[in-house]
C-alpha cells in the first residue's frame, strides 16, 4: 500500500488527506526572515525584497541540498553590494543552516502526515511517493528518506519532470484507484419515525411525542438510523440500503410526485447515536434523496386504517453508493412480485457542506 506526499490547493500545509502545499511555505519563511535581514540595508524595500525572494524562489529553493555549504541567491549585477548583510557582487549569501531552517517545519508536517495515515491503514503501508514540483529537491527528498527509512516505509519520486501537474495527477490517479477500500470517517443516516415500544425507557421518556401513523401504529419522532457507519471499510461497489415507506390518504399527483429521504450526517463520538435530540448539534442534512413515484401510483392498492379510512402505503428502499467520488443513488421496490429499481436524484443543500 502507498502513501502519497504532493502538493494541494488546501490553504493550510496539511489537508485532512495529508497532501502538501510545502513549498509555497518554504518561500513564506524564507521572505519573512529576509524582511528582518534586509530591513535596515540598501535592499530593504519591499520591492527588493520581493525581487531577491523570487529569485529564491526559482533557484536558490531548487537546488538546495547541504546545509553545511554556503547558499547564493543571485539577483543583481556585479555593483549590487552591501556587505553588512553578506550581499556582494548581485548575490546574497545564506548559511545552509539558514535555508534548512525553512524547509524543516513542512518536512515536519510531511512526517506527521505519513505517520498518521500508516497508523490509520487497514492494511500495511510500505512505500511513499513523493511527487510535485517540491519533491526534486534533493534536501527534502534525503531528509524525508531518512524519515521514511526509520518508520520502515521506502520513499520514491518518479523521475524526470516532477512537476508536470497532468502527470501529477494522472499517476496519483491511477494508484488511487488501486486502493480500492477506503475507511468511512462519518457516519451517515437518516431521520427516522421510531415504533412506540412502551417497554424502551427511551421511548417513554418522549412519550408526549408520540403519534399514530395513517396505519394506525404509534411511533416516535426525531430517531436516527444509521447508513453507513463510522470506521466502516467501504469500496466502490459496496451497496448501503435503507427501508423506506410513504403513506398518503389519495393518489393524486400533487400528493403521490416524489418520496425524499434526508442524508444526516452525525460528526460526534457516539458509537451507536439514535436520537436526534441528543446532541442535536452533531446533526446535519448533507443532502436529499429524491425518488420519482408519479409512475407507480397505478401499482398501489388502497389500505385500511385503524379506524377505517382509507389509505396508500408505498414501500421501497434506497441504496447508496459511497465509495465513489460523488454519492450515488437508486430505489428499489416490488411491482407484481417483480423487483424495480430506478435511479434517484441526490439534492445537496444549499449552504450545507458536502460531506
Amino acid at each position: 500500500m502507498y502513501a502519497f506526499l504532493q502538493r494541494s490547493r488546501s490553504s493550510t500545509e496539511l489537508d485532512a488527506l495529508g497532501h502538501l502545499q510545502g513549498s509555497v511555505f518554504v518561500t513564506r519563511r524564507a521572505r519573512t526572515y529576509l524582511e528582518n535581514k534586509l530591513s535596515n540595508s540598501n535592499y530593504g524595500s519591499s520591492d527588493d525584497i520581493t525581487y531577491i525572494v523570487e529569485r529564491f524562489d526559482k533557484s536558490t529553493k531548487l537546488v538546495f541540498k547541504d546545509s553545511t555549504e554556503m547558499a547564493f541567491v543571485r539577483f543583481g549585477s556585479a555593483r549590487d553590494a552591501d556587505p553588512s548583510v553578506n550581499i556582494m557582487s548581485g548575490q546574497l549569501r545564506l548559511r545552509g543552516s539558514e535555508v534548512a531552517a525553512f524547509f524543516e517545519p513542512s518536512i515536519a508536517v510531511m512526517r506527521t502526515a505519513v505517520q498518521e495515515q500508516k497508523a490509520a491503514a487497514h492494511v500495511p503501508v510500505t512505500s511513499v511517493l513523493l511527487v510535485g514540483g517540491f519533491a526534486a529537491n534533493d534536501w527534502l527528498f534525503s531528509n524525508l528518506q531518512t524519515s521514511m527509512r526509520a518508520l520502515g516505509l521506502r520513499l520514491s519520486r518518479p523521475d524526470g519532470q516532477l512537476g508536470k501537474a497532468v502527470a501529477d495527477g494522472a499517476v496519483s490517479y491511477y494508484l488511487d484507484r488501486l486502493v480500492s477500500v477506503r475507511v468511512a470517517r462519518t457516519t451517515f443516516g437518516s431521520k427516522v419515525h421510531v415504533q412506540y415500544t412502551p417497554s424502551d425507557p427511551e421511548h417513554r421518556r418522549r412519550f408526549s411525542t408520540v403519534f399514530t401513523d395513517l396505519d394506525g401504529q404509534e411511533r416516535v419522532p426525531r430517531g436516527f438510523s444509521a447508513i453507513l457507519e463510522k470506521g466502516t471499510r467501504i469500496t466502490e461497489t459496496t451497496k448501503f440500503s435503507r427501508d423506506r415507506y410513504q403513506t398518503m390518504i389519495h393518489l393524486g399527483t400533487a400528493n403521490l410526485r416524489t418520496a425524499t429521504m434526508g442524508i444526516t450526517a452525525y460528526r460526534g463520538e457516539n458509537k451507536n447515536p439514535q436520537w436526534t435530540d441528543v446532541e442535536p448539534e452533531m446533526f446535519d442534512v448533507v443532502c436529499e434523496v429524491v425518488v420519482d413515484l408519479t409512475s407507480l401510483a397505478p401499482t398501489l392498492m388502497p389500505r385500511t386504517g385503524l379506524h377505517g379510512e382509507r389509505y396508500y402505503r408505498f414501500d421501497y428502499s434506497v441504496e447508496l453508493l459511497f465509495g465513489l467520488t460523488e454519492l450515488k443513488a437508486q430505489v428499489c421496490w416490488k411491482e407484481n412480485g417483480q423487483e424495480k429499481r430506478s435511479p434517484a436524484k441526490i439534492v445537496y443543500d444549499q449552504g450545507v457542506g458536502r460531506a
